[in-house]
């Protein structure tokens, strides 16, 4: 894996290792990108994590809420939801907006900027930051 300060990070920290196998990454996208060859993460095979994104209803506290979530592709602990998932955002259903038609325009908007978020972090990356605001990663 190369030794890029933003996954230098990750590994310090430790957090690599818990949201992704990262000894399966090149594999992965190796395989992948022989179907997909033009796939934006064939620069960036070694620090491009591949994820799914889901949403779904539950009932917490006596209330119904929307939540979406993501979880690497790779993780070591696909089986524990527990510690796999990673939450993006939580909506309560008393918040939700229709349509005339009943569509629910809530779950359309919140999906919108979770991947208008997710397509800036794959242009951009991240900026980590130490306590005093300096950059140390990014």
């Amino acid at each position: 894996m190369a030794n890029l300060p933003e996954v230098q990070c990750l590994l310090d920290e430790g957090f690599l290792h818990f949201i992704c196998n990262p000894e399966k990454l090149v594999g992965y996208w190796d395989q992948l990108l022989q179907d997909f060859p033009e796939h934006p993460a064939s620069q960036h095979r070694d620090t491009s994590f591949p994820i799914s994104i889901y949403g779904d209803e539950g009932t917490a506290l006596n209330a119904s809420w929307m939540t979406f979530h993501f979880q690497c592709d790779l993780s070591p602990a696909l089986t524990n939801a527990g510690v796999s998932r990673f939450l993006i955002t939580t909506i309560p259903s008393t918040l939700y907006i229709y349509d005339v038609e009943g569509v629910d325009l809530t779950l359309q908007a919140a999906a919108r900027c979770i991947t208008e978020s997710l397509n800036k972090l794959s242009l951009c990356g991240v900026a980590i930051r130490d306590r005093s605001g300096e950059e140390v990663c990014g």
